[in-house]
């Protein structure tokens, strides 16, 4: 299961990527090797991308950490309405052969957990926010 962290920070958003996606060994029967797998992240708004921005690509591991940081600019007023997609993909040899493994949505709209992780993101800006999310398929 995934780990994110989230810190809200008065007129831009940032958003600590720390994903822990654990044993792909199921996922890994796909494939001859392990995967090289990338996270992608998408500020998104009524199902457009706005932004969007993405992790180096680990190597062959089947418990990969991404301990990376992205800033997105969102002003204050449009945090009810804004969303996070986080895919996780495997990195083919060419960009056809790129393939998702999982992914998960936080925002305010979306299921209690994602629900629950951004309400206290913005009701404590400046702090880091944890939170366990489950990548579906």
């Amino acid at each position: 299961m995934p780990s994110g962290t989230s810190t809200y920070r008065q007129k831009t958003h940032y958003v600590p990527l720390i994903y822990r996606q654990h044993d792909f060994r199921t996922i890994n029967e796909l494939w001859v090797c392990f995967p090289d797998a990338y996270a992608r992240v998408a500020l998104m708004f009524d199902g457009r991308h706005l932004k969007k921005s993405k992790t180096i690509i680990k190597k062959g591991d089947l418990n990969p950490e991404f301990d990376e940081t992205f800033a997105f600019d969102v002003p204050s007023q449009k945090l009810g309405s804004i969303y996070f997609r986080v895919s996780i993909l495997h990195a083919g040899k060419t960009k056809e052969e790129h393939r998702l493994l999982g992914r998960v949505y936080i925002g305010p709209n979306l299921d209690a957990e994602a629900h629950t992780h951004w309400m206290e993101m913005i009701h404590t800006p400046r702090k880091q926010v944890t939170s366990w999310h489950k990548i579906q398929g």
